[in-house]
């Protein structure tokens, strides 16, 4: 492990205000022996035991904090004290990981990112699927947008609530839906996607079966569109095409991901799907190797 690499984690660590920062969060937040065990992750934080990438996760899982809660002390955490020291911080974390696993094995493997990069890419709308290993150069540069993304973190914490998120699926489907769809009308980014997450992990079309939000939105833009296309979507409401233009036009026009990010999370929903085997909605997105970008499949 380089030596200026650790050194920079250990003296970044050391700031008078970065101690003053985090100890204000703990005292804003936690009381007593929770302000120990707060601060304490970050010392493990500090010696490449725990992830920069997981402190949402632990204040879900192990805090037990309300998803909003640690949401906010999320935020404030990367935005007064880690927004510039992120990138080193991971870096370092998976250095450590590397050492550890060399102790065990001849051959020092990449550390996975969260989620793989997905086996198929195409050479234009097109063209054959092809794994990333036969590509060239624009392939790579495709590998390159897409771990950059799932580093990112609104890939980070919408992944980090994806089981919290399910479960409310799972027990409550009436609320969960509240939520989405509060969700998308405050353009709130992580947990829209992290319910996505979620629907795409379980029943797609059970889910937008029989759903008056879903198709009060869907039809009021369509009948501003094409009539014809309306008509068709009042005999098939949950077609896949129609499915994918809800979560694009949610995507896109509620949340204001560009084009690029928004079919990089439809990368990431195709794989759930796949996992969940709904193959029919594993497609839905892919790496356009001509232009070099991600882009959602013409239904």
């Amino acid at each position: 492990m380089p030596d200026n690499l650790q050194q920079q984690v250990k003296t970044f660590f050391e700031q008078q205000e970065v101690k003053t920062a985090l100890n204000e969060i703990a005292q804003k937040y936690f009381k007593n022996e929770n302000q120990r065990i707060f601060l304490y992750y970050f010392d493990l934080v500090k010696t490449g035991q725990n992830n920069i990438d997981d402190i949402l996760k632990f204040l879900i899982n192990k805090m037990k904090l309300d998803v909003d809660v640690a949401l906010n002390i999320n935020e404030e955490l990367f935005d007064k004290i880690f927004a510039d020291a992120y990138y080193y911080l991971a870096e370092f974390y998976e250095q450590v990981q590397r050492q550890r696993m060399a102790k065990y094995i001849e051959t020092v493997e990449n550390p996975k990112l969260h989620t793989d990069f997905p086996p198929a890419s195409r050479a234009g709308s097109q063209g054959n699927k092809e794994t990333f290993s036969k590509q060239g150069l624009k392939a790579h540069d495709l590998e390159k947008k897409y771990k950059e993304f799932i580093k990112s973190s609104l890939y980070q914490n919408a992944k980090n609530i994806e089981d919290e998120m399910e479960k409310k699926l799972s027990v409550d489907l009436a609320e969960f839906k509240n939520i989405f769809y509060s969700s998308i009308n405050a353009a709130d980014k992580v947990k829209v996607i992290g319910a996505l997450f979620a629907i795409f992990k379980t029943g797609i079309k059970d889910f937008f079966k029989d759903d008056n939000r879903y198709e009060d939105f869907l039809n009021n833009f369509l009948l501003k569109k094409d009539l014809q296309e309306a008509k068709d979507f009042s005999q098939n409401k949950i077609a896949e095409k129609y499915i994918v233009l809800f979560i694009r036009l949610i995507l896109e026009k509620k949340l204001k991901l560009d084009e690029q990010d928004s079919a990089l999370v439809g990368i990431v929903l195709g794989s759930l799907a796949k996992q969940a085997s709904n193959e029919e909605f594993a497609d839905i997105a892919y790496g356009d190797e001509i232009n070099n970008k991600f882009v959602w499949e013409n239904l």
